[in-house]
């Protein structure tokens, strides 16, 4: 029999990966609801997103942190990738992010909640 703390020790360091992992989730869902809500609200062709204007937006409460930053900026980028999103401009205040009104991205958040989104987003990783 090993040693009994072993085993709580462990299942306390799953707990926090989970925990990290669901507050990681969390924020992308929090992210696209902000992304649907300019979506549905915007005029224009283009809508136009910074990582640090989503951030203090969805942080509404409590000051927001470099990980939640890293968070959104990270999730951002993998829209990108994934041809969802286009950076529109890089200057020294970050990149500038866009979205075209009509196109695959735009239809999948006039169409489905954040959570299924999200999900859809990270199966293709």
């Amino acid at each position: 029999m090993g040693h009994p703390m072993a085993s709580v020790k462990l299942v306390r360091e799953t707990r926090m990966k989970v925990t990290v992992h669901n507050k990681a989730v969390h924020m992308k869902v929090n992210v696209v609801a902000k992304l649907k809500e300019y979506a549905s609200s915007s005029k224009g062709n283009l809508i136009t997103v910074r990582p640090s204007k989503i951030a203090q937006e969805i942080n509404t409460v409590g000051r927001v942190t470099r990980a939640d930053g890293v968070v959104i900026r990270n999730f951002l980028e993998q829209l990108v990738e994934r041809g969802y999103m286009e950076v529109i401009k890089r200057s020294a205040r970050g990149k500038v992010y866009g979205i075209r009104k009509g196109g695959e991205f735009w239809r999948l958040l006039m169409t489905h909640s954040p959570e299924d989104i999200v999900s859809l987003v990270n199966i293709e990783e």
